[in-house]
C-alpha cells in the first residue's frame, strides 16, 4: 500500500519512510494501528510522555519537533496548562491565533522556552501593543513572519507604526527613523538594507563610504559639508571610533587628546 501511494503522489518521500518504519514496529502508543488513530491519541496531552517515548526510540519525528514537544511535556509536569485548556497542537495554535488570547499564549511559550531569551523584552512590548489594540503587520504571527512581511518596502508604513506602538524604536530614534520611510519606499537604501543594524554594518565597510555620505544627506542626517568629511576620513574618527557620541567619548579621555588634535589637524 505504501509503494502504491508513493507511486501515484498520495505521500510524501518522509510520509513514506515514516509508514516504512511503523509498518516494521506493528502497533503504536495505545495499540493504534495507523496514523489517524495514533494522531488522535498522541494528541491527548496525558499520553504525551508515552508518545514521545515511542516517537524518539522509533525515530518518527524530527529532532526540532521531538525538542518542542518535551517543553511541553516539562511544563505540563511542573503543574502548568495548555493555553485555553487546548488538548492538541491543532486546538492550541487556533485557540493562540486570536489576537485576544496573545497574553496566555505568550506566557505559556516563555515558561516552555519557545522564545529566545533575546527576543523576550520585544516579544512582551509586542503583547502589550497588541493587548492596547495594536494589529500585527499583516496579522503576522510569530518574529519570523512579521520579519518576512515586513521586509517588503511597500508594507514599511504599517510596520513602521506597529513598531513605534511597541516601543521597538527608541523615541530619540523616531525622527530620523521617520525620514527613512519615504526612502525605504523608494528603494533608496544603502545596499537595500532592511534595518539599522544591517545598514550600520553595510556602511562600516570602507568600500560603501560614499554611497552611505549621499543617503545621509539626502534623508537629512548629515549636512553637505558633515558628508564631505564623512567621506575624508572613511566615516572613521581617532582611535577608529564611530559617530559623534563615540569620537566625543574617545576624545574627552585626556589620554586620547594627542591623537585627537593629530586627527583633527590631518583631516582639515
Amino acid at each position: 500500500c505504501v509503494n502504491f501511494a508513493e507511486k501515484n503522489g498520495l505521500m510524501s518521500d518522509e510520509e513514506a519512510i515514516q509508514a516504512r518504519k511503523f509498518a516494521k514496529i506493528g502497533n503504536g502508543p495505545g495499540g493504534c494501528k495507523n496514523k489517524a488513530e495514533c494522531e488522535s491519541y498522541c494528541n491527548d496531552v496525558a499520553h504525551l510522555d508515552q508518545c514521545l517515548d515511542f516517537a524518539s526510540k522509533n525515530g518518527l519525528v524530527s529532532s526540532s519537533e521531538l525538542n518542542e514537544a518535551k517543553k511541553v511535556a516539562e511544563v505540563l509536569k511542573a503543574g502548568g496548562k495548555l493555553p485555553g485548556g487546548c488538548k492538541n497542537k491543532a486546538e492550541c495554535e487556533s485557540f493562540c491565533n486570536d489576537l485576544d488570547n496573545v497574553g496566555e499564549c505568550f506566557d505559556f511559550a516563555e515558561k516552555a522556552g519557545f522564545i529566545p531569551t533575546d527576543e523576550i523584552d520585544d516579544a512582551r512590548k509586542a503583547v502589550k501593543a497588541i493587548k492596547a489594540g495594536a494589529k500585527p503587520p499583516g496579522g503576522c504571527k510569530n518574529k519570523k513572519e512579521c520579519n518576512n512581511y515586513c521586509s517588503d518596502s511597500v508594507h514599511i508604513e504599517e510596520c513602521f507604526s506597529f513598531a513605534e506602538k511597541a516601543g521597538f524604536i527608541p523615541p530619540e530614534e523616531l525622527e530620523q527613523a521617520k525620514k527613512i520611510i519615504p526612502l525605504m519606499k523608494a528603494g533608496k537604501m544603502p545596499g537595500n538594507c532592511k534595518d539599522k543594524a544591517s545598514c550600520d554594518n553595510y556602511c562600516k565597510d570602507d568600500a560603501h563610504i560614499d554611497e552611505c555620505a549621499n543617503f545621509a544627506i539626502e534623508a537629512g542626517f548629515m549636512k553637505p559639508e558633515e558628508a564631505e568629511m564623512f567621506k575624508k576620513t572613511g566615516g572613521k574618527g581617532p582611535g577608529n571610533c564611530r559617530g559623534k557620541d563615540e569620537c566625543e567619548s574617545f576624545c574627552n579621555n585626556p589620554a586620547n587628546q594627542e591623537q585627537c588634535f593629530k586627527f583633527a589637524s590631518e583631516k582639515g
